[in-house]
């Protein structure tokens, strides 16, 4: 014969696994949209412009032009971040960044051809539309 004590506990300890196990989140219902994190915007023009040029056609000697573009531009990149880690100016350091990204955009577009430039620029607005749609969209919860 089984003992009450022992009953009962094992009674307790079933009825805590059971409840435990309830509490897990399952996901999201059938049919639901699943939680979704909107996705990281991009740190800088040169990112986001890497990511239009691959949506784009580009021969050859574009893609070597503009591979040379972007080490050149790492270069000084790294030169402005050393600055900005010993500046005590940021609005010197933030017109340094600006006059690089436009200097940068200039270089790039001597590259492309002007529908290149124009293509380029349909493009980065639509993914920048897209960004501010995903960071204003609720997050759907489970």
């Amino acid at each position: 014969m089984i003992k009450p004590f022992k009953l009962i506990a094992g009674a307790i300890i079933a009825l805590g696994i059971v409840g435990f196990a309830a509490a897990q989140d399952a996901g999201p219902a059938a049919g639901a949209p699943p939680a979704v994190k909107p996705p990281a915007r991009h740190k800088n023009f040169m990112s986001m412009a890497r990511d239009v040029l691959e949506k784009m056609t580009l021969t050859d000697a574009e893609k070597a032009q503009i591979k040379d573009l972007y080490k050149d531009s790492f270069a000084k990149v790294k030169e402005i971040q050393a600055e900005a880690k010993t500046s005590t100016d940021p609005a010197a350091m933030k017109a340094k960044r600006g006059a690089f990204v436009k200097e940068f955009r200039e270089n790039l577009f001597k590259i492309l051809t002007p529908e290149q430039v124009t293509e380029f620029k349909s493009i980065h607005k639509q993914l920048v539309k897209e960004e501010e749609d995903a960071q204003n969209k609720p997050v759907a919860k489970p």
